[in-house]
């Protein structure tokens, strides 16, 4: 989520239990900012790694949700 949603997100980990240190992974179902916005912070904050398809990397390095739909990436050539 965006950092705005921080609070909220913290609050519902801990009323599951998650406390820093017994966070492992986090799964980025893809790399839109609404998705790993947090990514970096929960990253720091609990000691997680991170996991994202690799299409998606650029998305998030870059914090462009068009990294991989732009005509110059091979998974759009391949479907056009």
């Amino acid at each position: 989520g965006t950092a705005n949603a921080r609070s909220k997100l913290e609050q519902e980990l801990a009323s599951a239990g998650c406390r820093p240190g017994n966070l492992a992974l986090i799964v980025l179902t893809h790399g839109d900012f609404d998705h790993t916005g947090n990514a970096a912070y929960l990253r720091e904050r609990f000691g997680a790694k991170i996991a994202l398809h690799r299409d998606d990397i650029g998305m998030a390095e870059q914090a462009d949700m068009f990294w991989n739909r732009q005509s110059g990436n091979p998974i759009v050539r391949i479907l056009a």
